[in-house]
């Protein structure tokens, strides 16, 4: 990381993250600027409890344990004057260890005192979840007051950097060097999904596989219904040079522990690919020696290029890669296995 001399702030923050970036300093971050701002400490209550006064808190706790003795030490506990019931905010990155019904037993609560915020997709029953990238956006999008405008924004680029939260902002050209950046990022903003068929998680894009032929990320895949719903695969995303020709594609590799027993069901059904609809991927091609690939379609390189905005590059992108993530569970449907 380099020494901003411009904004000594950020570059305090920015540092900080690289050595405090787990559930707790993310925490005790958080815990500290909600005691030194009162705007930041009434936009984090209210982020999870809408109409939540902060003129009437009368404690607010780090890791404060329940009063029953059952174990439960929840990240933030906030007492209310004249409420014997407390608020509870319970803080997670890279943490798949839920608890939901211990902390309204622990606090005797009910869901709607439960604040949960996550960095990756998750769903839960019928608890509401927030994530860390949505509470960047809510910071963003505030109109913060002068005062606190400058620790705010050095904040942002704590959270920024501990939680992964990725966000182009220049329209892209995938020819061009320049764009690359822009370009990692995007596929940073879209590894992290859930839809009613599918969970995504991505990771950083330091993490990302970068070799003289391709730049891409492994996406830990879990499908939530049919023949893979117990096992987890990792097709990978982003793009590749061919022939010093950049394309974007995504990839079932045939590698056990990978994308094996999709690619094995790719490779056996062939003669079905034609019966299954798409439009911003191609259908996929079979190596032997690589796996399953899909290539960004013609129609959609042709929007991506003409889009007038990230945003718009950002939808296109999105509805590629979610339609090589359901093909094969398309496919099933049309070869009746």
């Amino acid at each position: 990381m380099k020494w901003n001399e411009n904004d000594s702030l950020k570059s305090f923050f920015g540092f900080l993250a690289s050595r405090y970036c787990d559930e707790n300093d993310l925490s005790n971050v958080t815990w500290a600027l909600c005691q030194s701002s009162g705007w930041f400490m009434e936009t984090w209550m209210r982020f999870f409890f809408p109409f939540f006064d902060t003129g009437r808190i009368t404690g607010f706790y780090r890791e404060m344990a329940d009063d029953e003795g059952k174990g439960s030490r929840a990240d933030f506990v906030i007492t209310v004057e004249g409420e014997s019931k407390p608020y509870v905010i319970e803080v997670k990155i890279w943490d798949d260890g839920h608890h939901f019904e211990q902390y309204l037993e622990a606090y005797r609560i009910g869901k709607e005192r439960l604040g949960y915020i996550v960095n990756y997709p998750l769903s839960y029953k019928d608890f509401k979840v927030r994530s860390w990238s949505e509470f960047f956006d809510h910071l963003k999008d505030s109109s913060i007051p002068e005062q606190d405008k400058e620790v705010v924004h050095a904040y942002c680029e704590y959270l920024k950097r501990v939680c992964v939260i990725m966000r182009a902002e220049n329209k892209i050209d995938i020819e061009k060097t320049a764009s690359l950046q822009d370009l990692i990022l995007l596929f940073g903003e879209l590894v992290n999904r859930e839809t009613e068929s599918y969970r995504t998680i991505g990771f950083d894009t330091s993490k990302w596989e970068s070799t003289l032929t391709a730049r891409r990320a492994y996406l830990e895949l879990s499908y939530k219904s049919g023949p893979w719903s117990n096992t987890k695969l990792w097709p990978c995303f982003g793009l590749w040079f061919d022939n010093q020709n950049p394309r974007i594609c995504a990839e079932f590799e045939k590698e056990k522990g990978w994308g094996k027993p999709v690619f094995d069901f790719l490779k056996a059904n062939v003669e079905h690919f034609g019966e299954v609809e798409v439009k911003y991927t191609s259908l996929p091609r079979i190596s032997p020696k690589v796996g399953a690939i899909f290539d960004f379609s013609e129609y959609a390189l042709d929007a991506f290029n003409k889009a007038e905005t990230v945003d718009e590059q950002r939808e296109i992108m999105k509805r590629f890669l979610d339609e090589v993530l359901m093909f094969p569970l398309r496919l099933r449907e049309v070869s009746s296995l």
